[in-house]
C-alpha cells in the first residue's frame, strides 16, 4: 500500500461504510483515492455527515470551511481533511 493510501486509510474506511449506508442494496461501488463523490452516490449532506465521521473517529475538529473546500474527487479531499490545522479541542 503506497504511503498517500495508508495516509488516506481511515479517511477512505468511514467512505466505503458511508457508501455501504447509502446503497444498502446495492453491491457497493469501489472506493479508491480516484473515486468521485457523485460516483459513489454521496451528495452534500452525506458528505456533511461524512465531515462529522471524520471528525468523531479521527478525534479532530474540522474548520467550519472545510465542507465548502471539498472539492467532488477523493484524493484532493483527504488532502484538504489531513493538510488542514486542526483547531485544537472541540465545543461540544
Amino acid at each position: 500500500m503506497a504511503t498517500e493510501e495508508r495516509a488516506a486509510a481511515p479517511v477512505l474506511a468511514l467512505v466505503r461504510g458511508l457508501v455501504a449506508e447509502v446503497h444498502p442494496h446495492a453491491k457497493p461501488p469501489s472506493v479508491t483515492l480516484d473515486s468521485t463523490f457523485d460516483n459513489l452516490g454521496i451528495g452534500s449532506l452525506e458528505l456533511a455527515d461524512l465531515l462529522l465521521r471524520v471528525q468523531d473517529k479521527l478525534g479532530v475538529a474540522l474548520p467550519p470551511h472545510t465542507l465548502a473546500r471539498i472539492k467532488r474527487r477523493l484524493p484532493g479531499d483527504v488532502d484538504v481533511i489531513s493538510g488542514l490545522p486542526i483547531e485544537e479541542g472541540r465545543a461540544d
